[in-house]
């Protein structure tokens, strides 16, 4: 079960595993977003990821007689957005009800750079629209991960630590063979503009005023992103004040 964290070559990994059709579910479709030249920005298993979360687990999700292991890739399940709770149903589905040997896949980043690439996802990401500075932010993140060190130290995990050739190292643990095709998709950010801490947090800033505009929304994520966002005026406005109201809590 591989977990993120996110910003650690995920969208990547999760690309070559299904081109090697090793992905027990295959890559969802993206909803909402209109791409240019067939990029997107993949969670992985995102059906899958949606039954862990309602609880709706069944045991055909993890036989395969054609396969000797079940391989599921979905950052998601460390996502700080979820709280965890995806990740306790399934660890408690599989240890408690089936019984299933697993093991869990999780690569780190080093902290520096971590929180600054989730803090320019997340200011820049119309999906999120994230208001809060950086300080915040930040604090938000390592309580998180302080969550999900200590949840992960009761079950069997495999570490790795984000570098040049990550996904290559998680491939062969996975596979068992190198990765013979080298070209790794990446997700790359618009050079014309600043990922500073201070400029994003300007970013942030106008998130709170404008944030609940779908144009501006649209804007966002066009400028710092191979795609653009369409969804609904609801959910915006949903979204925005899920923000606002993270903004006043910290």
């Amino acid at each position: 079960i591989h977990i993120g964290l996110q910003k650690t070559g995920t969208t990547s990994l999760q690309f070559i595993l299904n081109a090697e059709k090793l992905l027990t579910f295959p890559l969802d479709p993206v909803k909402n977003i209109k791409t240019k030249k067939n990029i997107f920005y993949s969670s992985g298993n995102q059906e899958f990821f949606y039954q862990c979360k309602r609880n709706n687990l069944k045991e055909i999700y993890f036989k395969d007689p054609s396969k000797k292991d079940i391989i599921i890739s979905c950052e998601n399940f460390s996502n700080p957005e979820d709280n965890l709770k995806s990740l306790r149903n399934l660890l408690n589905y599989l240890t408690k009800k089936v019984k299933k040997k697993f093991i869990i896949i999780c690569t780190y980043r080093a902290d520096k750079d971590y929180f600054k690439s989730m803090y320019a996802e997340a200011i820049t990401n119309s999906f999120v629209c994230e208001m809060r500075l950086f300080s915040e932010y930040k604090k938000y993140l390592m309580d998180h991960i302080k969550k999900l060190n200590n949840l992960l130290e009761y079950y069997p995990v495999e570490k790795f630590f984000y570098d040049k050739d990550i996904n290559s190292k998680i491939f062969k643990y996975l596979s068992g063979y190198d990765l013979v095709d080298k070209k790794l998709l990446t997700n790359k950010k618009n050079s014309n503009y600043s990922f500073e801490i201070k400029d994003l947090e300007k970013i942030a800033k106008i998130n709170r005023i404008k944030g609940w505009l779908p144009q501006y929304r649209f804007e966002l994520r066009s400028n710092y992103k191979n795609d653009q966002l369409k969804a609904s005026f609801l959910y915006i406005l949903l979204t925005y004040l899920r923000s606002v109201f993270r903004l006043i809590k910290s």
